[in-house]
């Protein structure tokens, strides 16, 4: 599990609509559904920790559910380690590609 988690930035986080987001790049999209993942991912910049965004998500997504979509968005690739910073354009091209870290 990542310690800050943060969205490649490739991706461009689209409300399609009351529960559902699409995560938007030039090579590939990710469609999310449930009201945890149209909360978490604006959330996803990486400067919060997991206790954190526990607490910005508040008493209505328990923490196994926070668990469980970053997961899902981890096995899906769309989660780096946040903290860290490259200038924006050259870090998106950077994570687009397959198998970057």
């Amino acid at each position: 599990m990542l310690d800050r988690p943060r969205l490649r930035r490739c991706f461009e986080v689209v409300p399609v609509r009351g529960d559902v987001v699409l995560l938007l790049g030039e090579q590939r999209q990710v469609f999310l559904e449930g009201a945890v993942h149209a909360r978490l991912a604006p959330l996803l910049d990486g400067r919060r920790t997991l206790a954190e965004l526990a607490t910005c998500l508040g008493p209505d997504v328990t923490f196994p559910q926070l668990v469980g979509a970053l997961r899902q968005l981890e096995e899906q690739d769309c989660l780096v380690e946040g903290g860290e910073s490259v200038p924006g354009a050259h870090e998106a091209y950077l994570e687009a590609l397959p198998g970057s870290p």
